[in-house]
């Protein structure tokens, strides 16, 4: 007799509000609920995202979104970190 296994796999998402707007040159964002979640805040602060996906729920939450990672890990979102540094504050 065969017997099959069903995995499911679960993922919950818990939304924290902090009591102050946090104070920055640039918020990073890796997912798309972090973002519609920032963007709850109210923050006028620019935002580096991970993904495509992650910069459609930013914008749509009103946030600037003002670089992409080019490769959706840790190292593309430092590098997109920098290249928004230099977006945001040219050298002369």
């Amino acid at each position: 007799r065969a017997e099959a296994a069903v995995l499911r796999r679960e993922h919950r998402t818990h939304e924290l509000r902090p009591s102050d707007v946090p104070d920055g040159d640039v918020c990073v964002l890796a997912s798309a609920s972090a973002a519609r979640a920032f963007g709850r805040l109210g923050s006028n602060m620019p935002a580096v995202c991970i993904g495509p996906e992650t910069s459609r729920a930013g914008r749509a939450a009103g946030i600037d979104v003002v670089a992409e990672a080019v490769r959706h890990d840790t190292d593309g979102l430092v590098e997109a970190v920098a290249r928004a540094g230099t977006l945001r504050h040219p050298s002369s």
